[in-house]
């Protein structure tokens, strides 16, 4: 529950938030806080406040889910291509949503 999972038992709610994405939604969380740890850190940081907290590991699983249905629903072949990678893809993808979710949500708290 430190880190925004809905009970104690993590591995019930990793298989219970990760439905559709499978063991991609801890490798986002462990890309973005490998890449970005300092922001990452603030963002934990702020989803632990006691007026404008949130599960951080649900919406990076929901981010995570979102950017795997482009690539899943072949929108975004082209930009896989160019990148050479579909996890390189998935990564930034992941990225821009969460961090566009994130800035959306400080924006209104």
């Amino acid at each position: 529950m430190e880190i925004g999972f809905d009970s104690h038992n993590v591995i019930e709610d990793i298989y219970l938030m990760g439905k559709g994405i499978g063991v991609l939604g801890p490798m986002q969380i462990l890309y973005f806080a490998e890449k970005y740890n300092d922001s990452i850190k603030n963002i934990h940081k702020f989803s632990k406040h006691a007026l404008y907290g949130f599960p951080l590991v649900k919406v990076m699983f929901k981010c995570t889910r979102l950017a795997f249905s482009k690539i899943e629903n072949e929108k975004i072949n082209g930009f896989c291509n160019i990148e050479g990678s579909v996890m390189k893809t998935l990564n930034l993808l992941f990225t821009l949503y969460f961090v566009n979710w994130f800035e959306n949500y400080c924006g209104v708290v």
